[in-house]
């Protein structure tokens, strides 16, 4: 049953066959009609030429009847090509298309060519071979604008030449015109052999040169595809054997990568150059090594131009190229025709440096066998044992060490080959290196490390580091910049690295670049668990060193609370003193605020009464100095028994070291403490309420009242209470918070003075410190117990207006006496105070200005022995209530113008003279030493004669034993005369010159001294 045809496919097959059928009868009709419509145009024609020719007309006629002849046959021709259209195919397309040619029927030939062009890919080249060249031709071109390249491929000579003969005239434009596949008519001709179609190309101008769009020229194309009859063609015509294509690449490049040794050999005969250089600069070799055509390097390496050490662009040769690709086999025959093994490239690289680079083990070992340099250096100045080392490569270690390659060579970063195997964690390389007996293990490279730091800067604390201790590597070497190697694997967290360190002797107490030692650089980098190593292992926990805090201080300021704990289990001295400072770490973690460490010290003990060396502070003298930032370090320093009376080196309690800093807040809360003794005094002399009252800290004064209300009457060292002392220091707002605390405003010093406040207000000028004293009950008459002055004397004494005034509106005694007799306006005279003087000669003052004292002096007789400036002034204040004592005398003899006489040098004692002597004061009153205005005067006299010229009357005539003038003394031969004028009493030997005396209506010649005369009579110069 399989092999019976089912009914479908045989009515199909019948269908098709009869299809068939019918178009091959359109044809065969086509033929036939053509066939009869020839015969009978024949036929015709040979009728007419047998006619007579009389009876036809003209040879128009002729011609008219054979143009109506072929019009019914191309008509009838025409209707047969209508019904073979529909009939055409593939396989009868090229009949119908030389039928309709033979037949002249246009449609159906252009029908059928149109036909043939766009089925074209279904021909094969014999099926045109029956087509004649013209019509082939015209079909060529109707199909493609490469006409030329068609036939060729058609092997259509005589279609090339009907083409050569239509481009006669543009033949060089369009005879190498490439095609859509980028080819030439000679290259199709060439590489389909057709050598005489090349050559009639070749003959009528075609390039043996030209080059398609890459740049490839025939002979590279040629070659390229392994075409050797092309190749032969073109060398042997004399195409460029040294074109290069777009990528620099000559046709012998090209042999060489397709391993064609027999082009390669012709290329080479024809003078190719065998060391050109492509765009990546390999040469032929290089291409064939690449390739691995063995044959074509053998060719290339048989010329003698050739130079088999030509490196490419990357540096290689085609030796290396070959060790590249594994194949030493052509590498050995490259050596044995003459390349070098020790070809090195633009950057130093020698082809073992590629080599192990590369990881070629063999490669390398081909070299090194072949006794390639072993000290060569790349660019890093590395050897090829860096490379090995680093590479692990054991193998080619071993060769190179055995070969002498320099064990400790170092590069730019002066790293060895044993750095460069630990480095990279070469367990058997640094084995093998480490057994060389000149291998150097302290060389250190630019960051200067040695083997054995780079393997501790890894932190892979494995075989390696144990070997090259046991080969004596230093395990305190130190890096450049001070640091060693385990403060270098603390900074950055190696604990691996630290713990093997530790473990192995490394120096625990070193200092480092910064002068850290492990332990504190542990802390600054906060590395617990080598902290935990360095304790166990005996690190010392209290070092501190110069300059820094203990470690565990350090610790806590970094708020690494583990590892603080840390030094605390392992013994640490919570108590420990800094040699600079003696502070303990409590003290300084108070000074620095820092909560956190106090609090942390305190729960382990730390000593809460602890004092430095130089001032003698407690911790709690720090914290009251910080002030209200550390009151809950404060509260835990009292909680834990701290002393609150503890004295410091100025004798201050912490409570002292609160008021000072103004730290009131602080203070408050420590006033109620229950142990707090108040009366404890600083090296200043001062309770704790002196310092709050210096202090301006009025309400701790009064909170301290209300604990110790006589604390206000506390004395200092000179007997002084606190109101005196603020009197005498000026302190206005201090005495007024005094009096209203209620203090004692008439206590004495303790000293001899015996001074009262008021006292010390008046003598410092505070007038209203004084009322407030005065107001506040202060007694006025109590006396200084030294000088018996009475505060109105003081007041007096420094011109005290407001006070005195004061104290007489109180009842003050004006009256009073001091130790010496002297009263309040002799104080006032004294002291020369204008506005004094006038309020003690206010008439509402109860004052006796006539008073004397001990020396009997009137206070006229202390103006004139102290003149100011003033003393005229201070004379007419007192003048009315004194002039009846103008002329008294004091215990010496001597009235208020002699005094002032003998000081007329002074400051406004002259103005004094004049103006005593203008109301009354008499110039011939002699003391008890027999001294005048007249015996003091000297030998100037001119101010005498002034005073005398100034007498308003004739004077009162002066009484006494001896002569004024003279001194001798008065007997019964000498008697008493009187100058008129001065009434000085005389002898008459010195008063015997008379002269009228007009200014006193004496106009008759009257009894005169000497120096009256010669006033008198002008004769004063």
């Amino acid at each position: 049953m399989s092999g019976t045809p089912s009914i479908s496919s045989t009515t199909s097959l019948a269908a098709s066959q009869q299809q068939q059928q019918q178009q091959t009868s359109h044809v065969d009709l086509l033929r036939e009609q053509h066939r009869k419509l020839q015969q009978r145009y024949s036929a015709l024609e040979a009728q007419l030429a047998a006619s007579n020719p009389e009876t036809l007309s003209s040879d128009s006629l002729l011609a008219a009847l054979q143009r109506t002849v072929r019009s019914l046959c191309k008509s009838s021709l025409y209707r047969c090509g209508e019904r073979a259209v529909s009939d055409i195919h593939v396989d009868n397309s090229i009949s119908i298309l030389n039928l309709a040619n033979d037949v002249k029927e246009e449609g159906l030939l252009k029908y059928a060519t149109g036909f043939i062009v766009s089925h074209w890919q279904q021909y094969e080249r014999r099926d045109f071979d029956a087509v004649a060249a013209d019509l082939l031709f015209r079909v060529v071109k109707e199909k493609t604008a490469f006409a030329l390249h068609t036939a060729v491929k058609l092997n259509r000579e005589d279609v090339i030449f009907l083409f050569l003969l239509e481009h006669d005239a543009d033949l060089p434009a369009v005879i190498d015109q490439l095609d859509d596949d980028d080819e030439t008519a000679l290259q199709i001709a060439l590489e389909s052999e057709q050598e005489k179609i090349a050559d009639t190309l070749v003959q009528h101008g075609a390039g043996l040169n030209v080059k398609n769009s890459s740049g490839a020229s025939l002979l590279h194309q040629s070659v390229q595809k392994g075409k050797l009859f092309a190749a032969g063609f073109l060398i042997e015509r004399g195409a460029d054997v040294t074109a290069v294509d777009a990528a620099g690449q000559t046709p012998l490049h090209i042999a060489g990568a397709t391993n064609l040794a027999n082009a390669a050999t012709a290329l080479l005969d024809a003078n190719a150059d065998p060391n050109t250089q492509d765009g990546e600069g390999n040469t032929p070799l290089h291409c064939a090594v690449k390739s691995q055509s063995t044959d074509t390097a053998r060719t290339l390496l048989s010329c003698d131009r050739i130079h088999p050490d030509e490196r490419n662009a990357e540096g290689h040769s085609a030796l290396w190229l070959a060790l590249s690709l594994d194949s030493h086999a052509l590498a050995a025959d490259l050596v044995r025709r003459g390349c070098s093994v020790d070809v090195t490239a633009a950057n130093g690289d020698s082809m073992l440096h590629d080599a192990i680079r590369c990881n070629k083990t063999d490669a390398a070992l081909f070299l090194l066998d072949h006794n390639c340099a072993v000290d060569v250096v790349d660019e890093q100045q590395r050897t090829p044992l860096h490379l090995a080392a680093a590479a692990g490569d054991d193998a080619v270690v071993a060769k190179l060490l055995e070969r002498g390659a320099p064990a400790n060579a170092q590069d730019t970063d002066m790293s060895t080959p044993l750095m460069a195997a630990v480095t990279n964690n070469k367990l058997p390389v640094v084995a093998r290196l480490l057994q060389t007996p000149r291998i150097d293990l302290e060389t250190k490279n630019t960051e200067g490390r040695t083997a054995l730091g780079l393997c501790v800067k890894d932190d892979v604390m494995d075989e390696i580091c144990y070997l090259l201790l046991q080969k004596g590597a230093n395990i305190d070497t130190q890096l450049p910049n001070g640091d060693g190697l385990l403060h270098d694997a603390i900074r950055h967290g190696r604990v691996a690295a630290a713990a093997f360190l530790i473990d192995n002797g490394a120096d625990l107490e070193a200092a480092s670049a910064d002068n850290e030692t492990p332990l504190t650089l542990c802390i600054r980098h906060s590395q617990p668990a080598i902290a935990t190593k360095l304790c166990e292992c005996g690190a010392n926990v209290n070092r501190s060193v110069e300059g820094k805090a203990t470690p565990l201080l350090q610790a806590l300021r970094a708020r690494e609370e583990e590892i603080a704990s840390i030094l605390v289990r392992h013994e640490c001295d919570v108590d420990i003193t800094d040699a600079e400072t003696g502070l303990t770490a409590l003290h300084k973690a108070i000074a620095d605020k820092d909560e956190f460490a106090a609090l942390f010290l305190m729960r382990h003990g730390a000593d809460v009464n602890a004092s430095n060396n130089a001032d003698m502070e407690t911790p709690l003298h720090i914290a009251c100095s910080v002030g209200i930032e550390v009151m809950p370090l404060i509260t835990e320093l009292l909680r834990n028994r701290a002393d609150i009376n503890a004295q410091d080196r100025h004798l201050q309690t912490p409570l002292h070291r609160c008021l000072y800093k103004s730290h009131t807040d602080v203070a408050a809360n420590l006033l109620v403490h229950p142990k707090l003794r108040p009366a404890i005094r600083d090296d200043e002399d001062r309770t704790l309420f002196g310092v709050a009252l210096h202090m301006r800290q009025y309400d701790i004064c009064t909170q301290l009242l209300q604990i110790n209300e006589d604390a206000i009457e506390e004395r200092d060292h000179n007997g002084m209470t606190y109101l005196h002392a603020a009197l005498a220091a000026g302190a206005a707002e201090d005495v007024d918070v005094l009096i209203k605390l209620g203090v004692d405003v008439n206590a004495r010093i303790d000293d001899p003075s015996q001074r009262i406040a008021l006292a010390i207000a008046v003598e410092r000028g505070l007038e209203a410190e004084a009322v407030k004293l005065l107001k506040a009950g202060a007694r006025h008459d109590i006396p200084d117990a030294m000088s018996g002055w009475t505060v109105a004397h003081m007041a007096a004494s420094l011109n005290c207006g407001l006070v005195l005034d004061q104290l007489i509106k109180h009842g003050a005694d004006m009256n009073a006496t001091d130790f010496q007799g002297d009263g309040v306006l002799h104080a006032a005279m004294r002291a020369g105070h204008e506005a004094v003087v006038q309020q003690l000669m206010a008439e509402d003052v109860d004052l006796d200005p006539t008073r004397t004292n001990n020396a009997g002096e009137t206070a006229l007789h202390v103006l004139g022995q102290f003149p100011k400036q003033n003393a005229t002034r201070l004379l007419e204040l007192a003048y009315t209530q004194m002039k009846r004592v103008l002329n008294a005398t004091d215990g010496q003899g001597n009235t208020a113008l002699l005094l002032a006489y003998k000081n007329r040098s002074m400051p406004g004692a002259g103005r004094l003279c004049i103006a005593l002597v203008v109301n009354g004061a008499q110039l011939n009153i002699a003391n008890h030493q027999r001294e005048t205005c007249f015996s003091v005067t000297g030998k100037d006299r001119r101010f005498l004669f002034k005073l005398l010229g100034d007498l308003p009357w004739e004077q009162p005539w002066a009484e006494g034993e001896y002569c004024q003038e003279c001194n001798v003394k008065f007997g019964t031969r000498t008697r008493r005369h009187h100058c008129r004028h001065c009434g000085r009493v005389l002898c008459d030997k010195c008063s015997q010159k008379k002269t009228p005396i007009v200014k006193f209506k004496l106009d008759k010649p009257v009894r005169v001294c000497n120096v009256c005369f010669d006033l008198l009579s002008g004769l004063t110069s």
